[in-house]
């Protein structure tokens, strides 16, 4: 056989073997890809199980949940503590906003008492304002 025959055929033989090893790495991916998005899944379905014993929780849009934790009584600090103890319930989110005072109720009306209520988004937070 001639070297170029010889050569063909190597090269369209590695051609079909490269082929069946690049069908193997996108399975490869693809399984990790739905093994990461059923553990997000748990850790959400988690984290919206544990905010549901602190208080109302309600979804808003872009993932972002309102958790109103009701009426403080006592050392405002505590709740402040409880509020931040939503971090450790719900890796993957952040405190977006926190509002501790009397028009902080989502139920409106007079003679309300202090009320928290806390906003949590997703992501880590860490992203910084850019100036216009």
């Amino acid at each position: 056989m001639k070297p170029r025959t010889i050569a063909g055929i190597v090269l369209a033989l590695s051609g079909i073997g490269m082929h069946g090893a690049a069908g193997l790495v996108m399975m490869t991916a693809l399984d990790k890809k739905a093994a990461t998005d059923d553990v997000l899944r748990r850790t959400e379905a988690s984290c919206r199980e544990q905010l549901v014993k602190l208080g109302r929780l309600q979804p808003r849009e872009n993932g972002v949940l309102d958790l109103e934790m009701g009426e403080v009584k006592g050392d405002p600090r505590m709740s402040l503590a409880d509020a931040t103890s939503t971090l450790a319930m719900c890796p993957g989110r952040h405190i977006q906003d926190v509002c501790l005072g009397v028009a902080c109720s989502g139920i409106p009306g007079p003679g309300g008492g202090v009320h928290l209520t806390v906003r949590l988004a997703l992501g880590s937070g860490n992203t910084v304002a850019k100036k216009p």
